[in-house]
């Protein structure tokens, strides 16, 4: 899920899809959820035998962009040739309109993300490499006009045993390119640098600057990027420390570039053992979100976060906040993309795992423009857990509810706080001492109908559910 956009009445997601068995091809499909009532749709993209669908974008106000790739094999990981795909949906009944396959025989090429560009048509960047074994990766290049017509696709490298990475992109003012990425040293690596480059408006090369690992770093990965004012920009990622002086951690690192391709500045956090992020968007107030993942080694098996944080336009870290779908167990959370949405709040999608052997599944979160699960967590909680489905130590019942409805815990717990939230951040129920109590009866008979947000307080931790109240 590396994609999202808001309509006027929908959040729609790219999921790849999968199935369980190995000798049957993936199926790929768009997730539509009702901004009003929560309601998820599913839409099936079936164009060809193996494929995924990755990104997607809003072309007009009645037509969409979906990017995936077609595999010609099986399995999406295998050693074969494909070709990515554009195709253009009606936004409303999600119909395909028309549809172009682009890429170079005899290789694997991968699109990252692409963007629209100032003249309508579709820019993107990622990575080729040959069938044979020792094949190395290219960066790659690609733009096409507004009718999905290919203009280049281009490859670019600077040693035949490197691989080459293209992530995110943005449009400079002069109509070229900027594009983040990665150069790998070595077969196996070595290290890796960051790569900063610009393409002009017809693909031909500006400028390959490199960020180099130093004495302390080993590995440097630039993966998201956005404007920062008129002409400069600001890009995260990881950096990942050389064991040789140090645990050989990983951070989160934020950087900021000029139109040149150089560095303004450079910061990197540390939240936990491990973290990074995966792609920034620019917030309604002028600094950004950046969204990806901490993981803690408290034991032999690690946890892995979804984390959000907000940044200034100088990168610095102004809160940061960690989720998990469930808590209490060793799960594998990332958030690969963050939404600023109409609304003045954050949509966080990516994935989560319960381990190396179970399925992965894609992951939503609607959160306040403080980055809260539970309205008000910026004043007294700094990091808030938003567990789904059985780890929820809470039941609430009937959903949707008429107005009248029980809430109890599980397994012994006692309720030590309620709030009840609208959709719209109206707190309706504040509820701070339940007195110690397994079950509590709440009426909202005089609210309007709608979604709502019940926030409980168990254990020392905020959970979350929602419900619909029916009117």
């Amino acid at each position: 899920m590396r994609g999202s956009i808001e309509t006027d009445s929908f959040y729609i997601f790219p999921v790849k899809g999968g199935s369980p068995y190995q000798n049957i091809a993936d199926t790929s499909f768009l997730l539509k959820i009702n901004k009003y009532n929560q309601e998820i749709n599913y839409f099936k993209v079936s164009y060809f035998i193996g494929q995924s669908v990755t990104s997607i974008s809003k072309k007009t106000s009645d037509e969409l962009i979906i990017q995936g790739s077609n595999y010609k094999a099986p399995k999406e990981y295998a050693n074969a040739d494909n070709n990515q795909y554009f195709a253009v949906l009606n936004k409303n009944t999600l119909d395909t309109i028309f549809l172009r396959e682009y890429g170079f025989p005899d290789r694997s090429d991968v699109f990252y993300r692409h963007i629209l560009t100032s003249d309508g048509g579709i820019f993107s960047s990622g990575w080729s490499f040959g069938l044979q074994p020792n094949d190395r990766q290219s960066l790659l290049v690609f733009k096409c006009d507004s009718n999905l017509n290919q203009q280049f696709i281009k490859l670019y490298s600077v040693s035949q045993v490197n691989n080459h990475f293209g992530a995110e992109v943005v449009e400079t003012p002069d109509k070229g390119f900027i594009i983040i990425g990665t150069r790998q040293v070595g077969n196996p690596p070595d290290f890796s640098n960051a790569l900063v480059i610009k393409v002009d408006s017809a693909g031909n090369l500006v400028f390959w600057k490199e960020i180099e690992h130093n004495g302390d770093t080993t590995e440097l990965y630039l993966t998201g990027i956005t404007k920062s004012g008129v002409t400069n920009y600001i890009a995260v990622g990881r950096r990942i420390f050389n064991p040789q002086v140090g645990p050989g951690w990983e951070r989160s690192w934020v950087v900021g570039i000029d139109g040149q391709g150089n560095v303004l500045w450079s910061k990197a956090y540390a939240e936990n053992e491990r973290s990074g992020w995966s792609s920034i968007t620019p917030s309604h107030d002028g600094n950004f979100y950046a969204c990806g993942y901490e993981r803690d080694f408290a034991d032999a098996i690690y946890k892995q976060y979804a984390t959000i944080s907000k940044l200034s336009p100088l990168g610095d870290l102004i809160w940061h906040r960690k989720y998990s779908v469930e808590p209490t167990g060793k799960h594998y959370d990332i958030f690969l993309n963050v939404l600023t949405t109409s609304d003045g709040g954050i949509l966080c999608n990516g994935t989560t795992y319960g381990n190396d052997t179970t399925l992965q599944n894609a992951w939503v979160i609607k959160l306040d423009s403080f980055g809260c699960a539970t309205p008000g967590c910026q004043t007294g909680v700094g990091v808030q857990a938003l567990p789904v489905g059985k780890a929820t130590p809470f039941t609430l019942w009937p959903n949707p509810t008429a107005g009248e409805f029980t809430i109890e815990t599980k397994d012994g717990y006692v309720l030590e706080a309620i709030r009840i939230t609208s959709s719209d951040g109206r707190e309706v129920v504040n509820h701070p001492d339940p007195g110690g109590s397994t079950r509590y009866a709440a009426s909202l008979s005089d609210q309007p109908g709608g979604w709502y947000l019940c926030s409980v307080l168990v254990n020392g931790v905020w959970y979350v559910r929602q419900f619909i109240l029916a009117k």
